[in-house]
């Protein structure tokens, strides 16, 4: 169960970020694909991007310590072993009434032997198949652009953590609602309410009483239903089966 935090972040985090992601932008070009991009709260990490077969998972850290930042360490390592990642962490440093990206390259620190971390060294040719945090994680992006893209409300929450629900919080029409997420890969099932959907449900009743079910599905583009089941590999192309929100409160 999942207790909300509505992260606050101030204007100048928001600055300090996005003078970040530009530089990172830059840096990796089209060959980054970002996995966060945005200041939605909960946050384990500030931002991530994949290149090639890896995962990288970035922490913002102000050289001087005087910025308040959401997230810590530990946030940023749970995430990063959950998806079999690379923890990041990219310190910054104030100039005048802006930021500079403090370290040379990429900006990108390893948080224990401290030494420069360049992406694209650490990218191979090896097939890694996609971890169940993941799957989980691309499950709650279907289901985060459904809600905006064809609902047409907004989120303000939303974590990938197969172990936590719910996944999301929007803002619907009348009050606050929440997602229970669920993924898998194909396997002759579609995924299910968890077994503890009553406590889930009592847990976010102070907030509100509309909780809705998603369930979405994995699968290679090339898998036969009378076939092995093919995995899926991370950076390749995947199937997916998706058929909308229901409804689990009255």
């Amino acid at each position: 169960m999942y207790q909300i935090e509505m992260h606050q972040v101030s204007d100048d985090f928001v600055s300090c970020w996005h003078t970040a992601m530009t530089h990172l932008e830059t840096r990796g070009r089209e060959a980054i694909k970002w996995l966060k991009s945005d200041l939605i709260p909960p946050f384990l990490d500030h931002t991530s991007f994949r290149i090639g077969n890896q995962l990288f998972f970035v922490r913002i850290e102000d050289k001087d310590n005087e910025l308040d930042t959401p997230s810590n360490p530990d946030g940023l390592k749970m995430i990063a072993d959950g998806c079999k990642g690379i923890a990041c962490h990219m310190p910054m440093i104030r100039k005048g009434i802006g930021w500079e990206v403090d370290a040379s390259d990429w900006g990108l620190i390893n948080p224990d032997t401290k030494e420069l971390i360049n992406p694209y060294d650490l990218v191979t040719d090896e097939n890694i198949i996609m971890t169940d945090w993941e799957i989980q994680d691309f499950a709650v992006q279907v289901v985060r652009n459904y809600i905006k893209d064809k609902l047409g409300f907004n989120i303000f929450s939303s974590q990938g953590n197969p172990s936590i629900h719910p996944s999301l919080w929007f803002k619907g029409e009348e009050k606050d609602e929440c997602v229970i997420i669920g993924s898998s890969r194909f396997g002759g099932y579609m995924p299910e309410l968890p077994s503890n959907i009553d406590d889930i449900i009592k847990s976010v009743s102070n907030v509100t009483d509309k909780v809705h079910f998603a369930s979405v599905c994995f699968y290679h583009p090339e898998q036969k239903s009378n076939e092995v089941v093919l995995p899926l590999y991370r950076g390749h192309g995947t199937a997916i089966k998706f058929n909308g929100l229901r409804t689990v409160t009255l």
